[in-house]
């Protein structure tokens, strides 16, 4: 807007205060200085007053003046010797932080935005403050989620070293195929995994990850993380042991009823064969082949039940035995008086793997 002059009465004379006329040429020549001042860049950052960006590459950020906006661009495996944001411990992947910096003297703070990573987990903010001699450590910024806290947060790096070099607290990443560390058995990949960690200090911490409809756990103390646990639920307990996580199974084989467990305990049971006559002091004895294998044949145990039909005098089973992996036999003995023998039921423990 153009400036307008109002000359609104004569020039003033002899000792007083001003006149309207006096009074409107000054704020007249006020809003001129208004118009025309220009502040030096310099003052304005003095003032904490951040300038123009500027594009500076792979140096530090301990030193960036007061008042200035940095534009950084190098790999996380620079950011912590270079005072960045460590976005993606244990990665090597290009990445861009803006980094502001504001405040007076002593007591500024910075405020960084991570524009670019090649996982694509832009936008994520960290913040810290200089207090009289140092840096405090960056502190993350909480993201609004869909559904309360925590929005998207890609992982690229290295989950083995998520947690023990990282500040305390409980941190949330979703695992992306670029995420290396070490895996559960059994996963080829991480891609997929949500991993929450929490981390108490530089010796502890802990991890939990859930991939796949299973959850694993493992724990930091000191040195390195222990082996991954699987957590057991009513889902994955009762499911399939052979070749599966189930802590047991029950399942039919044919006729047989077969229960087995995860640490290579099985239990079969069967009606073997229909109820057979035998005259006094007769014998029969019968192989009985089996729906599994058992490894360790040489320690199965056998138990023989029936029931006789006139006479409980009889010398019952008089040897049991495993004859091979598959097969096991056994020998009933009669007393003196024929008779039938019926519900003849066979009971086999032993270990379906070493």
């Amino acid at each position: 807007m153009a400036r307008q002059e109002i000359n609104l009465g004569a020039t003033p004379t002899g000792v007083g205060g001003d006149t309207p006329r006096s009074a409107n040429i000054k704020i007249n020549a006020m809003t001129q200085e208004l118009y025309d001042t220009r502040i030096a860049r310099a003052e304005l950052q003095a003032m904490g007053v951040v300038g123009e960006s500027v594009n500076v590459g792979a140096i530090s950020a301990n030193t960036q003046p007061i008042g200035t906006s940095y534009g950084y661009s190098g790999s996380d495996s620079q950011a912590s010797a270079l005072g960045w944001p460590v976005l993606y411990p244990g990665s090597d992947g290009p990445v861009w932080w803006n980094i502001e910096t504001r405040g007076i003297g002593s007591r500024k703070t910075q405020i960084a935005v991570q524009a670019f990573h090649h996982a694509g987990n832009n936008g994520v903010m960290f913040t810290r403050s200089w207090h009289d001699s140092a840096w405090s450590p960056w502190s993350r910024v909480i993201r609004q989620g869909t559904f309360g806290l925590a929005g998207a947060n890609y992982f690229a790096g290295n989950i083995d070293q998520i947690g023990n070099a990282t500040g305390g607290g409980l941190s949330t990443f979703q695992l992306t195929s670029e995420a290396s560390g070490t895996r559960p058995a059994g996963w080829p990949s991480l891609h997929g995994g949500l991993l929450e960690v929490h981390s108490w200090d530089a010796n502890t911490a802990s991890q939990n990850l859930h991939i796949g409809g299973s959850n694993y756990t493992r724990f930091f103390n000191g040195s390195a993380w222990s082996e991954w646990a699987l957590v057991y639920t009513s889902a994955n307990a009762l499911s399939q042991v052979a070749g599966g996580p189930g802590l047991m199974d029950s399942n039919y084989i044919g006729t047989w009823r077969v229960a087995r467990f995860q640490n290579g305990f099985t239990v079969l049971t069967n009606s073997v064969i229909p109820d057979v006559e035998l005259p006094a002091a007769g014998t029969l004895h019968t192989v009985v082949q089996l729906p599994v294998a058992f490894d360790d044949y040489g320690r199965v145990s056998i138990d023989v039940q029936c029931q006789p039909s006139t006479s409980w005098d009889y010398y019952g089973v008089i040897a049991k035995y495993a004859i091979s992996p598959s097969a096991v036999a056994f020998v009933l003995r009669n007393g003196q008086v024929a008779q039938r023998f019926g519900a003849i039921r066979v009971c086999i423990t032993g270990y379906w793997k070493s």
